[in-house]
């Protein structure tokens, strides 16, 4: 940077400049998780709003455990089994051990399981903007509806909407054993993730992963547009018990 452009940036940072200062950036964007330096406009470019780094980080593939729903002391409901979906991710944007920017989103879509047992195809997984809008659903796309919102303050609240109204939602995953407002422990290997949701005896299970990161430039959330997807079916025997252990040979990610 030549002494002139090292003034005029010096002049917005001190508001003593006569010129515009509100669309200079003073520093690069920060990357998407799982991006690349080739995927930038050239008015970006031109701008100055591309990333420096490129950030190929993400989740390994998704594991599936299903076991019994224990209802002691609960109110008896349809959904007799669990199951807990299951991955890692190294947070690697930079080198930098302490980088906690990144969360992730899960939707989820449950169907009956078809006669067949026919793999889905990808458009019969959530879409994309689902996993951030519950309600942006696929009217074609029939099956139960479930969404759950954690909120900043930890209370979650999850009730079933009406077919056809949006997907089960959850936003904001951290990994596990991260305590809220407290500083985790630099970490140069990947964490481990893990979420569990209540499931049903013959029902498929379609899920759609996002890991996104929380940019300190003010550009917002920006979301990985790389396809994460996982299926499993629940199939259970006369006494409704489900066939327990991890899920294999449904994996599908692009």
């Amino acid at each position: 940077m030549d002494d002139r452009n090292w003034r005029r940036i010096a002049a917005c940072i001190n508001e003593n400049s006569n010129e515009d200062c509100e669309y200079q950036r003073i520093f690069t964007a920060c990357p998407p998780p799982e991006s690349d330096q080739t995927a930038c406009s050239t008015e970006d470019l031109a701008n100055n709003a591309c990333s420096r780094l490129a950030d190929p980080y993400g989740p390994s593939e998704i594991s599936i455990t299903t076991s019994s729903l224990p209802h002691a002391g609960l109110k008896k409901t349809d959904y007799s089994t669990e199951s807990i979906a299951s991955w890692s991710y190294l947070n690697g944007l930079g080198g930098v051990p302490q980088r906690d920017d990144v969360r992730f989103n899960l939707a989820i879509r449950e169907i009956d399981i078809p006669a067949s047992r026919t793999p889905p195809a990808r458009h019969d997984y959530p879409a994309l903007q689902t996993t951030f809008d519950p309600l942006q659903n696929d009217s074609m796309l029939e099956g139960s509806i479930h969404y759950c919102d954690v909120s900043f303050v930890r209370k979650r609240t999850c009730h079933v909407l009406a077919p056809g109204e949006g997907n089960f939602v959850i936003n904001n995953i951290s990994f596990a054993g991260h305590v809220r407002n407290s500083t985790p422990a630099p970490a140069d290997s990947p964490r481990n993730y893990a979420v569990a949701f209540p499931t049903q005896c013959n029902k498929r299970y379609l899920l759609r992963l996002v890991p996104k990161r929380f940019c300190f430039d003010r550009s917002g959330v920006l979301a990985s547009d790389r396809d994460h997807l996982q299926y499993f079916d629940v199939r259970c025997d006369a006494q409704g018990n489900p066939e327990t252990g991890k899920i294999t040979g449904a994996l599908s990610e692009h």
